[in-house]
């Protein structure tokens, strides 16, 4: 059996750089967002590791996901959303209780 051909892994926090999402921005995007967008594009998948707040997502990472809609920068690829709470605080555990 050949030996297993592990994909290169790569830690980004471009999200964090980027700005309120603001649909008069989509035909001129700020730079960080064309950045945050060709690195969704380049990956062969993604991990969405995503701290809980109020039960919910957090505003940075709707922002996140809000600016790649129009592009379609995360279309077709395989994503992993891994919930980060703490035990018995997440939405998950009140809603299976």
């Amino acid at each position: 059996m050949p030996p297993l051909r592990r994909p290169p892994v790569v830690v980004d926090d471009s999200a964090r750089e980027l700005p309120h999402f603001d649909p008069d921005q989509e035909i001129e995007p700020p730079e960080a967002v064309l950045r945050f967008r060709a690195a969704c594009e380049a990956s062969a998948g993604v991990l969405l590791a995503v701290p809980e707040y109020t039960f919910g997502i957090p505003g940075a990472f709707k922002n996140a996901l809000d600016w790649t809609v129009r592009s379609g920068s995360l279309y077709r690829k395989p994503i992993t959303l891994l919930n980060v709470a703490a035990a018995r605080m997440s939405a998950r555990h009140w809603i299976s209780c």
